[in-house]
């Protein structure tokens, strides 16, 4: 059973499956969070290569820019996939009255925390790789 102070930081994050799974992703404010980042990885990432671009090759362009997509879209695309086919469950019925204990509340919750916290380390990862790059990459033109 959770303490209170863990209920209060699932709410927080939006790690509690049921206000997570049951309503538009874009009422978690983890989630605002999470777009947020994704925002700017694919910004400062779209910066970068054109800081960049003189120096690099093309081979090298397009293999920043997937890096940087692979980083920050698909991520981003599969917790709205995952969120949609479970939300879709929520709304048609088929998981209803799970009560805090049983197996498929933990499951849910552990995806709900699984997908935000897996997509804010990897944008976090990114986003901080593409300032170091930024700031000690060296400029060749």
């Amino acid at each position: 059973m959770a303490s209170a102070d863990e209920h209060q930081l699932q709410l927080l994050v939006g790690w509690e499956w049921r206000n997570f799974f049951s309503r538009s992703p874009f009422r978690s404010g983890f989630f605002l969070i999470l777009l947020g980042l994704c925002v700017a990885v694919v910004l400062l990432g779209v910066y970068v290569l054109l800081y960049y671009w003189g120096s690099l090759s093309p081979v090298m362009a397009a293999v920043f820019f997937l890096y940087c997509l692979q980083g920050a879209i698909v991520p981003m695309r599969q917790l709205l996939r995952a969120h949609s086919r479970i939300h879709e469950m929520y709304l048609s019925g088929r998981i209803v009255d799970v009560s805090p204990e049983s197996p498929l509340s933990v499951a849910l919750e552990t995806a709900s925390a699984a997908l935000q916290t897996g997509l804010f380390y990897t944008l976090t990862s990114v986003l901080f790789l593409l300032l170091v790059l930024l700031h000690f990459g060296v400029r060749t033109h």
